[in-house]
């Protein structure tokens, strides 16, 4: 008779139909979902480079110098890694103490005023302008630099930061803060002969900044202040700076245990309680 067929060769009835869900090992695989949850350091990262683009840095000097003086502090991998970082030397600090024969300092000595003083800084502000993207941190004199930026950019600053610094209030110059400190050469001598490399740094003072008078204003007031004290200063000695503070606004206090240089007596305390300031923000 004639051959019979396979069953395999002839469709099967619609209830012979062959579910998969019957036989695990023809069941699909469920394929997992892409997590949408980034892996931690992925995270942080952005954070970082939130922060970055966030805001910058920037380091004011003193008196009689320049972005050297700040011994690297400024070069600090945490406090970079918080924000763009710059230490900029203010107009008229090129021109070195001992360059000439004439010890005195009383010649030669360029003559700029505090709206140069302040255009040293504001052109290293961030671009394009942002809203309170700028940390002013000032040592000494670049106290007094850092709180006159802040009076003129209010909406730019959004912190200033003082190292042993001048802290100005209404009617004050840099000539009568640094007259009120009752220094003496043998005071700048001390503080300075222990650190060459702080010493060989010096540069002429220009005169024209040291009458400006200081004016502040509400938003000036309302800036948020960071003040560290330095307890064995001789330049700016620890009364002053008492009396300097206790006129501000929105001020917090931190000490250190060192002259007026912690930059280079204790640097790596100094970064460290810089990074601390700077990461609160």
């Amino acid at each position: 008779g004639p051959a019979r067929k396979s069953w395999l060769a002839s469709p099967l009835p619609l209830t012979w139909r062959i579910h998969r869900s019957s036989f695990p090992f023809l069941r699909e695989t469920p394929q997992p979902r892409p997590s949408l949850k980034k892996p931690c350091y992925i995270n942080r990262i952005e954070i970082l480079l939130n922060r970055v683009s966030m805001f910058k840095t920037i380091f004011v000097h003193g008196m009689a110098a320049n972005a050297e003086s700040w011994n690297g502090v400024e070069k600090d991998t945490t406090i970079n890694a918080l924000s763009n970082v710059n230490a900029v030397t203010l107009q008229g600090h090129s021109d070195p103490w001992f360059s000439s024969f004439d010890l005195s300092n009383d010649q030669h000595k360029p003559q700029i005023t505090m709206d140069e003083y302040v255009a040293s800084v504001v052109n290293q502000f961030p671009s394009p302008a942002g809203s309170d993207d700028v940390v002013l941190v000032g040592h000494s004199m670049g106290g007094f630099v850092i709180s006159e930026i802040a009076v003129r950019h209010p909406n730019r600053v959004r912190a200033l930061i003082y190292i042993a610094a001048m802290l100005p209030s209404n009617g004050d110059s840099i000539s009568s803060l640094a007259n009120g400190f009752g220094t003496t050469p043998w005071d700048v001598i001390n503080e300075f002969k222990a650190y060459p490399s702080a010493l060989s740094a010096l540069v002429k003072q220009p005169e024209g900044p040291m009458a400006f008078n200081f004016t502040p204003n509400s938003q000036f007031d309302a800036i948020p202040k960071t003040y560290i004290f330095t307890a064995k200063d001789r330049i700016i000695p620890p009364a002053s700076q008492r009396r300097m503070t206790s006129l501000a606004s929105s001020l917090k206090e931190i000490n250190m245990s060192t002259g007026h240089l912690p930059q280079f007596e204790d640097k790596n305390t100094l970064s460290n309680l810089l990074s601390q300031s700077i990461s609160r923000l």
